[in-house]
């Protein structure tokens, strides 16, 4: 796991290796979620939990949140526990809307970002982040690819760029508490 460390805060970065991921199950589940039952987190039109779909538990799921949480474990001696899962398709030249999670009822201590299945080089994660007093709103510009995960704390803004590609993107987003 590689860890990138902005000013005061750290995004932690890896492929998932040594265990294999059920990424079409995971894709399955997300397709099912948006298109057939509209599972969606925000019913209201207007809100950034609209365009996001609720993912059931799985075998798969719980295989990649024990493959993180113990690297994260590893590398900062801290405990993540899932608080809420969900996914996204971004057709091409759609993107995310900027977002951070500081408002929510309850609110998550990190983000974890997952490409289930991403056309190579068709989407960035951009997390913005001040670095000193004088140099606000920096970007870091993290490529998304499929089996990487990138965790992230939640309050940072976020959103995922505008996707490139010819195929649908598929991203996995947990929220996540420190335990």
């Amino acid at each position: 796991m590689k860890k990138i460390l902005l000013k005061d805060e750290s995004v932690y970065t890896d492929t998932v290796k040594h265990v294999k991921i059920d990424r079409v199950f995971l894709k399955e589940d997300l397709l099912f979620s948006s298109l057939i039952t509209q599972d969606r987190m925000d019913p209201r039109s207007l809100r950034p939990g609209y365009h996001d779909f609720k993912i059931k538990g799985s075998q798969a799921l719980t295989w990649l949140m024990d493959y993180v949480r113990d690297h994260f474990r590893i590398k900062t001696n801290c405990t993540l526990l899932t608080e809420s899962v969900w996914g996204n398709l971004l057709s091409p030249r759609e993107h995310t809307i900027k977002r951070n999670h500081t408002r929510d009822t309850n609110p998550p201590d990190y983000i974890m970002l997952y490409g289930i299945d991403v056309e190579k080089g068709s989407s960035d994660l951009i997390i913005e982040y001040d670095r000193e007093v004088n140099y606000k709103n920096n970007l870091m510009r993290l490529p998304l690819n499929d089996n990487v995960f990138h965790l992230f704390p939640a309050s940072l803004n976020y959103y995922i760029s505008m996707n490139k590609g010819n195929q649908i993107n598929c991203f996995l987003t947990v929220g996540c508490e420190l335990g």
